[in-house]
């Protein structure tokens, strides 16, 4: 998943997603993630992070400052507080 948010929702949501030593899902649990529906115009910063990041693993670079601004944008998207991405991200 591209966003700690969105795997933390997976993952409490879902029966299935921690049952074995590695994460499964259905379609049917994918559907059920609560995802808005936002312009075009409020994708773009998504699709540009993910261009970069796509850039970068291809030139064997890290992207870990790269997915923390996703994060970041998904937190804003989703008006997540700052006590709720503490439990998000485990601190």
């Amino acid at each position: 998943m591209a966003s700690k948010y969105i795997s933390y929702l997976y993952i409490k949501s879902s029966t299935i997603a921690t049952k074995d030593d590695f994460r499964q899902t259905t379609l049917t649990e994918l559907r059920n993630i609560p995802i808005p529906n936002i312009s075009l115009t409020s994708q773009q910063p998504f699709i540009t992070l993910v261009d970069k990041i796509l850039e970068a693993k291809q030139q064997g670079n890290d992207t870990t400052v790269l997915e923390k601004q996703i994060d970041h944008l998904v937190y804003e998207l989703y008006g997540i507080t700052e006590e709720e991405k503490k439990v998000i991200e485990g601190n």
